[in-house]
């Protein structure tokens, strides 16, 4: 695999450390590799348990695919090469639990884009990147997997920056996995496991509930969905609620699909709104437990 030899135009993690890394990994691995790439591919997926003997089914399909869409984009793009991590992110242990208490994978899979060669701009790529990803969500979403749930699974495919992953943390409690990042180039004939790129990533704790002025008391859910239906600046389509179903797990629909009279068939509490999620990039927004609001807090 080309080794970079620091940011190029702005694009890719830092120089690789010498020392050999064949180790487990570990939350703070997983902390930096969300802080080491500008660019990555996430896919967000949620399922319910196929079957007590074989619980995971489809997320296991769909890292499979993971695997093999890394494949197809070096070979594509023989100027990007690409870094997949083994298991999921999360966004929060206590959401964990609570899908792991209700029979539910929810979760993101990630790869890092960076360039393998030093001229070349990842940016320059972001279109092809972004229909290779829309492409890649149709794929899943036509395949035996996933029609044959009984509970169709939900799934989101998306280029995007890396400052707009939002909060994610490694996931230890649904799906743990073990094993070091794939890195995989079109100068290199097999994939390569290593933590060496992420040496010298700076890791440095976020607060994404605080706005710069201080902390302040989070708005309600029904202010966060009025201010997205009515602020002519915020796409009410690019946004989905993120609500707690108390037999199915967490569970998000369009914010325009809401339906917020006590009278309608399909009216949800609003107290069990969790989370609004930006649909073009997959960040949560607004969190209630996780007191996170970047709705009015931008």
């Amino acid at each position: 695999m080309a080794e970079t030899t620091g940011r190029v135009s702005g694009e890719g993690p830092r120089r690789p450390s010498a020392e050999n890394s064949e180790q487990r990994s570990t939350v703070k691995d997983g902390q930096a590799f969300i802080k080491a790439f500008t660019y990555y591919i996430r896919v967000d997926v949620s399922s319910r348990h196929f079957s007590e003997e074989h619980p995971h089914r489809f997320l296991e399909f769909v890292k499979a695919e993971v695997f093999i869409l890394c494949q197809d984009i070096i070979h594509s793009t023989p100027s990007i090469s690409v870094t997949l991590w083994p298991g999921l992110f999360v966004f929060s242990e206590h959401e964990s639990k609570e899908s792991v208490r209700l029979g539910q994978d929810r979760g993101t899979f990630l790869i890092g884009i960076q360039p393998s060669k030093p001229a070349f701009d990842v940016e320059d790529a972001q279109d092809e990147l972004s229909k290779t990803a829309q492409r890649f969500e149709q794929h899943l979403r036509s395949q035996p997997a996933f029609l044959d749930e009984d509970v169709p699974p939900t799934i989101s495919v998306r280029f995007v920056k890396g400052t707009r992953l939002g909060r994610l943390v490694m996931d230890e409690w649904m799906w743990p996995q073990s094993g070091a990042p794939l890195m995989l180039s079109a100068s290199s004939a097999e994939p390569q496991q290593s933590y060496d790129f992420l040496a010298d990533v700076d890791v440095k704790p976020e607060s994404d509930s605080e706005p710069k002025g201080g902390p302040s008391k989070l708005r309600p859910a029904t202010e966060v969905l009025s201010r997205l239906r009515w602020d002519q600046e915020l796409d009410s389509s690019d946004y989905n609620v993120v609500y707690l179903d108390r037999f199915s797990g967490y569970k998000e629909i369009p914010v325009d699909q809401w339906k917020s009279e006590t009278t309608e068939d399909e009216f949800i509490p609003q107290h069990r709104i969790t989370a609004f999620k930006q649909r073009s990039t997959g960040e949560i927004v607004w969190h209630r437990a996780e007191k996170i609001d970047k709705i009015f807090h931008r």
